[in-house]
């Protein structure tokens, strides 16, 4: 997609955005105690919020998720602006801890006007500058999709653990001295602390352990990161036990855990048997700035380098990362992992089939996939399905790839979406032109109904990339619909739009207002007026 030039008042005003974390008294410390105080600030933020909310896991789970997507930012200004030499102090500074939260705010302000960048940039919307405030138009015209693929996923994973008796065996070795804390860690607590961990590690784990990349294989990474993710988890809950304990400032001297990078390999050396040269690989990848990233996210490479070859790992990044979906996107962005990522990339949708015709496999349907002979210039049928009683066919083109979280990411899972609504517009239109053919194909007569529509795995993309003659659903909604109405009627539900939430019904669309370096920017939320969207659209149209 060709770039987009922008007006030169509205190049201004992204300069003055950009360069307002210049004036933060963190940028004048050195790298490694800004590093550090960052990361202590936002521990401390979610330890509050864990000790002090009243409302539940499933809130303390989005203030973590929002404090991870919103730590991208201050990591990157203090990585670039930063003198990188220097040494770590633990100290506590009231000073510093306030501007980690000044920076905190401003990158909550911030992260709006970067998004409307990007979309202008890559033509999803126009800007223009009027005086301070930066306008935009052209994207929340029509939020159907976005609300759509925010609000239909699946729910929470916080509730799916019981870390009590894992908080228990941790608190008995906690021992406390001032304003400091230890503990033991043995591999038969990492141990206990991933299996208290698997309903989480399992139910975002959902590629091949097979599938290899440069170094490793997509299981060994797995095992890795697990044993980290358990040892930031124990690190995390220690902190607690401490703090109830009496140690002074809560904990907050010891609560990110920094350890050279040798020693953390023997350390996962003994946890999981795997070679030193393949955790190194592993770290080396998951290490912030590694691979010559140029966008730098520590979602991504979750591992700080501080120096003298120590490592800081915070508890409040780790714990919250949907690990095997980063290190795709991260995959795809290295040179040396591309590639490799490329190729097992295209199995994907070869997944998703396999899990469709194993969702549906107790229904009445019949399953047909393949090519149209002597038509290379055709797409394949990802999947065809056939109701014989009913005289229907549902011709369904698959996507299945990263979730999309962030503007960039949005951007190419939409490009996807439009190529699969292209290439069901090119199966229609041999089905209509060709169609004793396309019968003798499916094995069906010409008194069927045909029905097509794309089923991504992740997101529906968009609403730029919809086409009125192509419904796009998500797979697992359309299996409910399948399951609960039958395929005609999920046929005519798909072709209604039935599926897509109602402004005003299903949620809401609310201006947020936001300001940096003086510049000012409306821009949106997305607020759930249902709880559980998918199968509140799915009573609603059954009604």
């Amino acid at each position: 997609m060709s770039r987009i030039e922008l007006d030169l008042e509205v190049v201004l005003i992204e300069e003055a955005i950009d360069s307002a974390c210049l004036s933060n008294p963190l940028m004048k410390c050195n790298r490694d105690i800004a590093i550090w105080t960052y990361l202590a600030f936002s521990e401390d933020m979610l330890f509050k919020e864990f000790d002090q909310n009243p409302q539940g896991p499933k809130r303390s789970a989005m203030f973590a998720d929002r404090l991870v997507n919103t730590m991208k930012y201050p990591i990157r200004w203090i990585w670039e602006h930063c003198n990188p030499n220097g040494h770590l102090s633990r100290e506590h500074n009231e000073e510093r801890y306030s501007a980690a939260w000044d920076l905190s705010k401003l990158a909550d302000e911030y992260e709006p006007f970067e998004t409307v960048y990007i979309f202008a940039r890559a033509g999803y919307l126009e800007l223009s500058a009027n005086g301070v405030e930066l306008v935009h138009n052209g994207w929340t015209e029509n939020m159907q999709c976005e609300a759509y693929d925010r609000l239909a996923d699946e729910g929470s994973l916080c509730n799916q653990t019981d870390p009590q008796s894992l908080f228990d065996r941790i608190a008995v070795t906690v021992r406390v001295k001032r304003d400091r804390f230890s503990y033991s860690l043995t591999p038969g607590l990492v141990e206990f602390a991933r299996e208290t961990m698997s309903p989480i590690t399992s139910s975002v784990t959902r590629l091949p352990r097979g599938w290899s990349f440069p170094g490793f294989t997509l299981g060994q990474f797995h095992d890795v990161t697990s044993c980290i993710r358990a040892i930031a988890m124990i690190h995390q809950m220690a902190r607690s036990a401490a703090a109830y304990k009496g140690c002074e400032g809560l904990g907050i001297r010891d609560s990110v855990l920094v350890e050279g990078r040798d020693d953390l390999v023997s350390r996962l050396c003994r946890y999981t048997a795997i070679s030193r040269d393949t955790i190194s690989d592993i770290l080396n990848a998951l290490t912030y700035g590694s691979s010559g990233q140029k966008s730098l996210d520590p979602a991504l490479q979750p591992l700080l380098s501080l120096s003298s070859e120590k490592l800081a790992i915070s508890p409040a990044l780790w714990i919250s990362l949907d690990i095997e979906r980063n290190f795709c996107v991260l995959a795809n962005r290295v040179p040396s992992a591309r590639d490799a990522y490329s190729g097992m990339s295209q199995d994907r949708s070869k997944l998703l089939e396999g899990m469709l015709r194993e969702e549906l496999s107790s229904s009445s349907f019949r399953f047909w996939s393949g090519n149209v002979p002597g038509r290379p210039d055709l797409p394949d049928f990802d999947l065809v399905l056939v109701d014989s009683a009913s005289k229907i066919a549902l011709v369904l083109e698959l996507k299945s790839f990263i979730q999309p979280a962030e503007p960039r990411e949005i951007i190419d899972r939409s490009s996807e979406i439009a190529k699969g609504v292209s290439q069901i517009k090119k199966l229609r239109e041999y089905a209509v032109s060709h169609d004793s053919e396309f019968c003798q194909l499916l094995d069906i007569d010409p008194e069927y109904r045909i029905s097509f529509a794309v089923a991504s795995q992740n997101s529906i993309g968009s609403g730029i990339v919809q086409d009125v003659s192509t419904p796009v659903v998500r797979a697992s909604h359309l299996i409910d619909s399948l399951r609960e109405r039958g395929l005609a009627s999920t046929c005519d539900w798909l072709e209604s739009r039935a599926y897509l939430p109602i402004e005003g019904k299903h949620f809401d669309t609310v201006p947020t207002q936001h300001e940096v370096a003086g510049k000012t920017l409306t821009w949106y939320g997305i607020r759930p007026l249902v709880e559980r969207l998918a199968a509140q659209v799915s009573r609603d149209t059954t009604c």
